[in-house]
């Protein structure tokens, strides 16, 4: 078994300023925020009169520990973990979060979160972090552009490559939804599975309907959208807040069917993030060979994995409209190891399994049971030799 909390080394690293805490100016940000909040508030009563929810509601702030993981290519990058339950056999759980979003959508309350249930089965669970998060820090100081690519060949190994060390394990256990499964693939395709004990895959699209009409729209975008820009996601999501209800047009888009308009809103306000425009690029190019690809359109992710004996869970919804069965299940033929698919029915979308009110006793359990059935195959010769590279910077 691995080493306990208490045995873990303290020493902080030298890390960027803008990782550290407390700021200069955190009195003014945290006036500034309360400001922001009085007015979408208001603006959410003037907008939604007949509305007896709250305008959101807050994350329950767990205590995470927040450490710092390096990258091949110099990126330093956030790696946050939940507490371990005492006594528990502690092992590695790797959660991936999707495209616009940031750790807090894994675990917004506490009772209904995906990522407490697996560390109350007595995983490890660590949040992915990569150098989209507004903590990483890129090797020269200056913020600079990446795509897809980038994440898997430099920022996901090294994540794993650290989880490891820190926990003693031989191979982690990994969740990931939309984006954060999309780079699992990409990842067993270079590692082989070597390091990977099992897998759940959560609205993860491998294949895309070609649209030969706008096929030459889509070449052209990605052409004339440079990598080095920031797409202000998070603060249109904070000004489009106010207007969304459960059940509303845009609950229905974003695949948030069986989410309350009170937590929905508070994702939006704290869970999102800037979206980086190399992925967006990527994204494109996908559209563009109709397959999960890499930038040059030349290797086909899900070909990559073809023959890995690895056990994959695939979970999708009837009702996603951005990611269809068919999208996600796709890489199920491609694999020789144990599998399992769940789809569920047409009222569930893309969002709902990680936060819909009933997700705790639907998909939740579906996915720690398969985690707990192959728990197992990640201990390995490595353990209680947790001799960690990176440290353990602080709790948050």
């Amino acid at each position: 078994m691995p080493e306990s909390e208490s045995a873990l080394p303290l020493t902080e690293l030298q890390v960027p300023e803008r990782i550290r805490a407390p700021q200069e100016n955190a009195v003014p940000r945290q006036i500034a925020t309360k400001v922001a909040h009085l007015a979408l508030s208001t603006a959410y009563r003037a907008l939604q009169s007949d509305s007896r929810e709250p305008y959101l509601k807050q994350p329950e702030s767990p205590p995470l520990s927040r450490l710092v993981y390096e990258s091949e290519d110099g990126w330093r990058n956030p790696l946050r973990r939940l507490p371990l339950v005492p006594g528990s056999s502690g092992e590695p759980v790797l959660l991936a979060h999707g495209l616009g979003f940031n750790h807090q959508s894994l675990h917004y309350e506490r009772n209904n979160s995906l990522a407490w249930a697996l560390r109350d089965a007595g995983f490890a669970v660590y949040l992915f972090c990569h150098r989209g998060d507004p903590e990483a820090s890129p090797p020269n100081g200056a913020w600079e552009g990446f795509d897809f690519d980038d994440i898997a060949e430099h920022d996901l190994p090294a994540a794993v490559e650290a989880i490891l060390d820190h926990s003693g394990f031989e191979k982690i256990h990994y969740v990931g939804h939309a984006l954060g499964g999309q780079l699992l693939y990409a990842w067993m395709a270079s590692d082989r599975g070597r390091h990977l004990a099992s897998a759940s895959s959560l609205c993860a699209a491998t294949r895309f309907s070609q649209q030969r009409t706008g096929a030459r729209a889509v070449g052209l975008a990605r052409q004339f959208i440079p990598n080095s820009l920031r797409l202000p996601h998070q603060t249109l999501s904070k000004l489009l807040s106010p207007a969304i209800r459960s059940g509303g047009e845009f609950s229905q888009v974003i695949g948030a069917h069986r989410v309350t308009g009170e937590v929905l809103r508070g994702l939006m306000v704290h869970a999102t993030s800037d979206l980086p425009s190399g992925l967006l690029g990527q994204a494109l190019t996908w559209i563009d060979a109709g397959s999960l690809c890499d930038r040059t359109g030349r290797l086909d992710y899900v070909e990559a994995v073809s023959g890995l004996e690895v056990p994959i869970q695939v979970i999708a919804c009837q009702g996603d409209e951005i990611c269809t069965p068919s999208q996600a299940t796709g890489i199920l033929d491609h694999l020789r190891g144990p599998t399992d698919c769940l789809i569920l029915n047409s009222g569930w979308g893309h969002l709902d399994p990680l936060l819909a009110n009933d997700a705790r006793k639907t998909v939740t359990p579906r996915i720690v049971g398969w985690l707990e059935e192959h728990r197992k195959q990640s201990w390995g010769a490595s353990m209680n030799q947790a001799t960690s590279p990176i440290r353990l910077l602080e709790h948050t």
